[in-house]
């Protein structure tokens, strides 16, 4: 269990999309936290994959090699 304490401005607006769309704040907290979790992770993958390709260690194709490979005329 995770308590947080909002500056009184964005509890407010949380506040006013929770009472005119009838979801709970909970709900939108959740949300907004789940989105950010999956963007913070894509962007470690990113970096990881960044990291490898300049350290050498990622095959790279041309436009031409991954046509050929799946059978695309270009």
């Amino acid at each position: 269990m995770v308590a947080v304490r909002l500056p009184v401005g964005l509890d407010k607006e949380l506040s006013i999309l929770s009472t005119e769309t009838g979801r709970s704040k909970s709900y939108y907290m959740i949300e907004a936290l789940k989105r950010y979790m999956e963007d913070m992770e894509d962007r470690f993958i990113a970096e990881k994959a960044i990291k490898e390709f300049y350290a050498g260690d990622q095959k790279t194709y041309t436009t031409d090699e991954i046509a050929k490979e799946l059978g695309i005329d270009l």
